[in-house]
């Protein structure tokens, strides 16, 4: 079913869809499993690229989402596309002070964590969807 949903959103962008295939198919996210505070993808197909996705929800930050992303995705994933929008001035001075707080509290948050009780497992993972 995924094989068929992708091949029709790549036809839809006229891509040529053998050629993107396995790179693409590990790179989409179905955003509509994500449940964020608020819907920041309603006018985009149901699979986005995943570091759109992340950029998207930096864009406008709400710990709880950031959080989200971070359990999902892994902190490192998750600052270097803070980076990568910092560098290219994709979002306010603003915001980046407000995402680069939530990422520090985040960071020690799983510091607290792994030194209670490990590592995130993959039920914690599912507490997000």
């Amino acid at each position: 079913m995924t094989y068929l949903l992708l091949k029709d959103i790549f036809k839809k962008q006229n891509f040529q869809f053998e050629s993107y295939e396995i790179k693409m198919k590990s790179n989409l996210i179905y955003h509509k499993n994500f449940k964020l505070s608020f819907d920041r993808f309603w006018s985009s197909p149901e699979y986005v690229e995943e570091d759109r996705f992340i950029a998207v929800v930096l864009a406008r930050p709400v710990f709880e989402d950031v959080l989200k992303l971070c359990v999902y995705f892994g902190i490192d994933r998750v600052v270097d596309v803070y980076k990568r929008l910092v560098t290219e001035k994709a979002i306010t001075e603003f915001t980046a002070k407000e995402l680069k707080r939530m990422l520090k509290n985040i960071e020690e948050g799983y510091k607290i964590a792994q030194a209670t009780r490990g590592s995130f497992t993959s039920k914690d993972k599912k507490l997000i969807r």
